[in-house]
């Protein structure tokens, strides 16, 4: 177990701002290590167990930014969907710029060899939050894995697939378009402003992130190609959703060890 895991670090939130009509954006400033301390840190994809002042309760919220980002500024950023569990209701009625909460890593959930696979990441609603860190990690570079490039030539893609009830609830969808290779943004209840695509994750739209593959690198010209590598799925959203998401790659013969897959709560 990672020693880190276990302890807490304080922070003070530098700013609040609102993402959507049920998502509020809190930027943290981690406070430095006493000497007896361990410096916080995280790799992209986990959360952060978040306690608020003069409450027992705990809320868990994926960490939407960057290990750099943490290294350069001690800044720590969370997206917090309204609820009535008391550290979201918190969040979004009584927390303030200066308020001082803590907080320490937690999870597991993360790039697996993002260097030698494609990334496909589907997203239901709130759940797109650790995609965020990871999606941007990897495109700077900074994916938290320890296994280097095979080959100068390797340049794996990154698609998103993310859904949400309504246009407005579709968080950093320009920045998400921006950094992935491929990206389908849909609504299950459309609305006057959207255009694109409507319905919940189907078969058909999964399939369309889908090629013949093999586990074996095949090669063009001596080099490995994008297109010849292995295809990670990372999953995430409620917990029904996520099964079948899960149940969908598996029809369509994807190895269930190239699926990883996290619950939100």
């Amino acid at each position: 177990k990672d020693e880190k895991s276990g302890m807490w670090s304080a922070a003070t939130i530098r700013r609040i701002a609102r993402l959507s009509p049920t998502v509020k954006h809190l930027v943290l400033e981690v406070a430095k290590p006493s000497p007896t301390s361990l410096a916080f840190s995280f790799t992209p994809g986990q959360w952060i167990d978040f306690q608020i002042p003069a409450h027992s309760l705990i809320g868990g919220y994926s960490i939407i930014s960057t290990p750099e980002l943490l290294n350069q500024k001690s800044h720590v950023e969370i997206a917090v969907k309204v609820s009535r569990h008391p550290p979201a209701a918190w969040v979004h009625n009584d927390a303030e710029e200066g308020s001082e909460v803590l907080i320490k890593p937690g999870g597991n959930f993360g790039l697996v060899q993002p260097e030698k696979t494609n990334s496909v990441f589907i997203a239901g609603g709130i759940g797109v939050t650790p995609f965020i860190s990871m999606i941007r990690s990897l495109k700077a570079g900074q994916s938290g894995s320890k296994d280097p490039p095979t080959s100068e030539y390797l340049n794996p893609k990154c698609s998103l697939i993310y859904t949400a009830k309504k246009s407005e609830e579709l968080l950093f969808m320009d920045e998400l378009r921006g950094l992935c290779d491929q990206s389908v943004f849909s609504v299950t209840k459309r609305d006057g402003s959207w255009t694109g695509h409507t319905g919940r994750i189907d078969s058909k739209l999964v399939a369309h992130f889908l090629k013949p593959e093999t586990e074996k690198e095949t090669r063009m010209n001596g080099d490995v190609t994008p297109s010849s590598l292995p295809t990670n799925f990372y999953v995430c959203g409620p917990p029904e959703m996520t099964d079948t998401v899960r149940n969908m790659l598996l029809s369509l013969d994807v190895p269930s060890q190239r699926i990883l897959f996290e619950k939100w709560w």
